[in-house]
């Protein structure tokens, strides 16, 4: 078994270990041993990437102990970063979060110099790229971005454009990623190792994802080199990985296997299930490639049991795919059809877990900041009832009406706050919200169409492979009704495919993507009739986007529920305000007991046109049709 510790590292560690007694205590014989016992152990912390996850848990919680006997607030602060960072290396993302928040609290900049509040911020920023929030993660860094460089903390600052890179590379910009990415080539390797070998690798990752093999190996051999010459045995893993990819795109894919082998016993020794089940997955493609389709499937079932194990659900999707890939190729289609049933299970189910996740939080923050207000407020009574019962008499008549008018405008003031931080915090969660669905519909539309619909035209083509094998007229009869179900799966995945896309908005415009869409849905048993007489395309984009899905979640409504004929949708503008009416001669409702109609669709436009700061109404009676009349802010000017 190799040795990855360090010499310093082994010697620190000694150090600590002296300074506790036999029943776990620290001795204080000296005055002295506490204090080197703490700065032993975060110096220890400081070299995580070196070390085990246990022995980076272990060391971090001896000293938030060591911190609190001691009473210093500052050390405490760092020595609960580091028991943050271990949460994070071990994904543990809400204990992260949690800590993060309360040394936000905690910490005070004067003293701190913006040294450990912008490491916080860094982390609180690269958590949301573990949970695959990329656009999320990516508005996070630039927010901090200038307060970071202002600090001129170089580590700070290398490792912010090392995580903008990732994010960019998580989004596919790759060219974007590589340019992040080379500001750290050039720094200084004693000081900036892990920051400096972190951003090579991920050079070479990138050039793989552009299929520039040949820099995509230079960088990987850099990488490899930095890593072991600086024992980052996070790093070294990576590298192998990469180094698998890369000899998997030469045809080399049993020196693949090898490489990648060498990396999960690395992974064995940190400790880290996100990486072990990246590199299980890996090996089950590799597997798959060679033909050896029981150890693919082999290697992907024990990804899903590491994940099972640690709870951990971001590699749901990939580990269904992988299995899907080895099922399909070993023509063992039972297993592969399962696999699509759980890929689309986990697509559907992660859609609704992002938006009740999204209000989860939303109420959490409401409750506690209605707590932290109210303490404020008892706070503020107390304070005033002791002041009062010291006073004089006549400075007490005094104080109570300066008191009085004071409080009231006090009142009013914190009233105003209150009233707009609720509606600045309504804002920006329904526009988290609406963010995330559209961000959904495209993962979803992609998923359907490069998944799915592949997946189906393959299995149309392994069907017609069966034609000249029907041999009698009740087997060509089940063929033909075969062949018509999966064209007809194959159009309709199509379709919602392309109707989940914003592709059109984009590139279109409102106007033209709203004629294309009436016309697609135009039919004999519903005339629809479009009128725009505003100049919508003037909008932003984002708002010509959430219009959109008003206006198509609208016609959905009639086409399922109403039974209408006819369908009239008019734009115009009035008094700086674009105003929309849809109405149909359908079979209407009663609005007197419109709960029983607010599904989903009607949420979600009472979502969208709240995020517009717009006003909603519904006029419906039974068989009288309905119509839905909503105006935003608008000045085309």
């Amino acid at each position: 078994m190799k040795i990855y510790f360090s010499l310093p590292i082994l010697l620190l560690w000694i150090t600590v270990c002296l300074s506790c007694n036999r029943q776990g205590g620290v001795h204080r014989d000296n005055g002295g041993t506490v204090e080197q016992a703490l700065d032993s152990a975060l110096q220890i912390c400081r070299n995580n990437a070196s070390i085990p996850a246990d022995t980076f848990g272990k060391y971090s919680r001896l000293a938030v102990q060591l911190a609190a006997e001691l009473g210093d607030e500052n050390l405490s602060n760092l020595a609960h970063f580091h028991l943050a960072h271990y949460y994070f290396n071990t994904n543990n993302y809400d204990s992260a979060i949690q800590l993060c928040n309360m040394l936000l609290l905690q910490i005070h900049p004067p003293a701190d110099t913006g040294f450990l509040v912008n490491k916080v911020n860094i982390m609180k920023c690269t958590i949301q790229i573990r949970k695959g929030n990329y656009k999320q993660a990516l508005d996070c860094f630039f927010d901090i971005l200038p307060e970071v460089e202002q600090t001129g903390r170089q580590d700070d600052i290398y490792r912010l454009y090392n995580n903008i890179g990732a994010c960019n590379r998580q989004m596919l910009r790759h060219t974007d990623a590589i340019r992040w990415y080379m500001r750290n080539v050039d720094i200084p390797e004693e000081k900036y190792a892990f920051l400096k070998a972190a951003s090579v690798l991920n050079i070479a990752d990138c050039y793989i994802g552009i299929d520039n093999v040949d820099s995509a190996l230079k960088y990987a051999h850099i990488a490899l080199e930095l890593s072991s010459r600086n024992k980052l045995l996070l790093i070294q893993a990576n590298t192998l990985n990469t180094f698998g990819k890369i000899l998997n795109a030469q045809g080399k894919t049993a020196e693949a296997i090898r490489k990648v082998k060498e990396a999960t016993e690395i992974r064995k020794q940190l400790g880290d299930p996100f990486y072990i089940i990246s590199d299980l997955l890996q090996l089950s493609v590799l597997y798959k490639d060679l033909g050896r389709f029981d150890l693919g499937i082999q290697m992907a079932r024990e990804a899903l049991r590491v994940a099972n194990d640690n709870h951990i659900t971001t590699q749901d999707y990939s580990i269904a795919s992988v299995l899907w890939e080895n099922y399909y190729e070993s023509k063992r289609y039972k297993e592969a059809a399962e696999q699509i049933s759980e890929m689309l299970s986990i697509i559907s189910r992660n859609n609704e877990t992002a938006t009740a996740d999204a209000i989860a939080e939303l109420e959490v923050k409401y409750e506690t900041d209605k707590k932290e207000l109210l303490i404020k407020k008892q706070q503020l009574e107390l304070d005033r009832k002791n002041f009062l019962l010291y006073g004089s008499i006549v400075l007490l008549l005094l104080l109570m009406v300066t008191l009085y008018f004071v409080y009231l405008n006090y009142k009013n003031r914190q009233a105003r706050k209150l009233k707009d931080a609720v509606i600045k915090e309504q804002h920006q969660a329904a526009k988290a919200v609406i963010l995330a669905q559209e961000h959904e519909r495209s993962q979803l539309s992609q998923h359907l169409h490069d998944g799915v619909g592949q997946t189906l035209s393959g299995l149309k083509m392994n069907l017609q492979a069966l034609d000249e094998r029907v041999e009698t007229k009740e087997e060509a009869n089940i063929f033909e009704n075969s062949m018509a179900l999966l064209d007809d799966a194959i159009y309709e995945i199509r379709n919602i495919s392309h109707r989940l896309m914003p592709n059109n908005i984009v590139r279109l415009g409102l106007k033209n993507a709203l004629h294309l869409l009436t016309e697609k849905i135009r039919s004999d048993k519903l005339n629809i009739y479009l009128e725009m007489d505003a100049d919508v395309d003037k909008m932003e984009p984002d708002i010509q986007l959430i219009i959109y899905r008003v206006i198509q979640e609208s016609i959905n409504n009639v086409i399922r529920h109403s039974g209408a004929r006819t369908l009239q949708i008019t734009f115009h503008i009035r008094n700086s305000r674009l105003h929309v009416s849809i109405a149909d001669d359908g079979v209407g409702f009663d609005t007197s007991d419109i709960l029983k109609h607010s599904g989903i669709g009607l949420n979600n436009i009472y979502t969208r046109i709240r995020f517009l700061q717009g006003n909603i109404r519904i006029k419906s009676e039974p068989r009288q049709g309905t119509q839905v009349n909503f105006d935003i802010p608008f000045s085309p000017e």
